[in-house]
């Protein structure tokens, strides 16, 4: 995810914001109906994505929705209508004058600050649309409730297509993120949604981000002497291609355009080909949860230890052949 590029395109969206003060004896009833105006808003025409922020000081007590259309006739239409009235109806009561704020026009751009952050990407079982969408408002409900809860992000694919929804969800500390996903609040609502759907975590702060996702059963991402071994596994026989076999077939175009070249095939194969392989034969090494985990993590070190083996022999007879 590319998030300064989408930062920039989504300030040049049409953005409807609501921001919301609150009493603070009733953050769980006015986070939960938040949510419910996020979600409702996401069924409207012309809807891209919603951005839950929660108060992020003591001076600034107000959580900011974020609904972002494809134009200016969309908020138009999602201001006036009826779902919004309605809802509004409800949560008028429990606010003092003036702790309610909309706006229709304003461009700013917001981003929660936080120290941690996990993409997920969910694909919903075809069918299963309508009632994954009853669904993911109870747990982005629970999330908002949890410790160091620092926003969320929720890109819902597009009228049509096929595409997965994007979740991009913030904690302020690596710790709180692994209590979240290891609550078992979110682990019960996992469950009653087995049938709807499956997904994928993505950390976006571990050693080598971008490539090794999170378990989705515990929502931890493997042990970091796990993956520098995984790592090495890839990256030994590409530095090896790129050392012996690329430089004499791209000699003649000069030292600098032939580095280039076999640096830009290198990465390809690893970040493209060889790495999503090798996490996927060995997913039972990374997140072990078998019968016997004890026995797979042997299975995946002699594994590994023999193609270390395998792979220094072939490089020694290729250099000296």
């Amino acid at each position: 995810m590319n998030n300064s590029k989408d930062a920039t395109k989504d300030q040049e969206l049409p953005t409807w914001i609501l921001k919301l003060n609150f009493h603070a004896h009733q953050p769980p009833k006015v986070a939960d109906w938040l949510v419910r105006v996020m979600t409702t808003g996401m069924r409207m025409p012309g809807h891209v994505n919603a951005e839950i922020i929660p108060p992020s000081a003591v001076n600034a007590p107000e959580w900011t929705l974020l609904q972002r259309f494809e134009k200016m006739e969309h908020i138009a239409e999602w201001q006036g209508g009826s779902a919004l009235h309605r809802l509004l109806e409800e949560i008028v009561p429990l606010l003092d004058q003036n702790m309610l704020e909309m706006s229709q026009f304003q461009m700013e751009h917001y981003a929660a600050t936080s120290n941690v952050a996990t993409a997920i990407i969910t694909h919903v079982k075809p069918g299963k649309e309508e009632e994954y969408r009853n669904w993911v408002a109870q747990i982005h409900t629970a999330q908002t409730n949890a410790p160091g809860y620092q926003g969320t992000f929720v890109q819902p694919p597009a009228p049509g297509t096929k595409a997965p929804w994007i979740t991009l969800l913030r904690f302020d500390s690596p710790a709180a993120l692994d209590q979240w996903f290891s609550s078992d609040v979110r682990k019960r609502l996992l469950s009653e949604a087995e049938h709807l759907l499956r997904y994928d975590l993505m950390a976006l702060t571990s050693a080598f981000p971008g490539w090794f996702p999170r378990d989705p059963l515990t929502g931890k991402t493997p042990p970091r002497f796990k993956t520098a071994m995984l790592v090495l596994l890839v990256l030994f026989p590409v530095i090896v291609l790129q050392r012996e076999i690329v430089p004499p077939l791209l000699a003649p175009l000069g030292p600098s355009l032939s580095l280039f070249l076999g640096l830009t095939v290198s990465v390809c194969l690893i970040s493209l080909v060889l790495m999503p392989l090798a996490i996927k034969l060995f997913n039972f090494w990374l997140f072990p949860t078998g019968v016997n985990p004890t026995k797979d993590n042997i299975r995946g070190y002699v594994a590994i230890l023999c193609l270390y083996a395998a792979m220094v022999g072939i490089s020694t007879m290729l250099k000296f052949k």
